[in-house]
């Protein structure tokens, strides 16, 4: 399995959920893909009700804080163009590596079949 996803629980109750459950703000790095590493924190404040969206959200460690998981499905085409759009084409080789990681992740943990809901884009 993937080092990223096994950590992800772990850092989003950290960054988020334990803040959150005290009323503070959270906080979380940004990943900068061309560089490699964590870049600047960015500040979520408190809410009665969050969405989080992302790979690994709904994984087994944070599943059980969740309402509602929803698993989306998308075209790897349609996946692509939309990386590119919003990251431009200097990542294509990192997001390669990185949606074979992804599968392989999503094989180990069950997440899809586990999900309240599915949709497909």
């Amino acid at each position: 399995p993937v080092r990223a996803f096994e950590q992800l629980g772990s850092r989003v109750s950290g960054w988020l959920l334990d803040p959150w459950s005290r009323g503070e703000a959270g906080r979380h790095p940004l990943w900068a893909w061309v560089s490699g590493r964590w870049g600047p924190e960015r500040a979520v404040p408190a809410a009665p009700a969050a969405i989080l969206e992302g790979v690994g959200l709904a994984g087994p460690a944070l599943r059980v804080h969740a309402a509602l998981t929803v698993w989306v499905d998308a075209d790897p085409v349609e996946r692509r163009s939309r990386v590119a759009a919003r990251d431009g084409h200097d990542v294509d080789a990192q997001m390669a590596r990185w949606r074979e990681r992804e599968d392989a992740w999503h094989r180990h943990d069950g997440t899809a079949a586990a999900c309240d809901v599915r949709a497909t884009t």
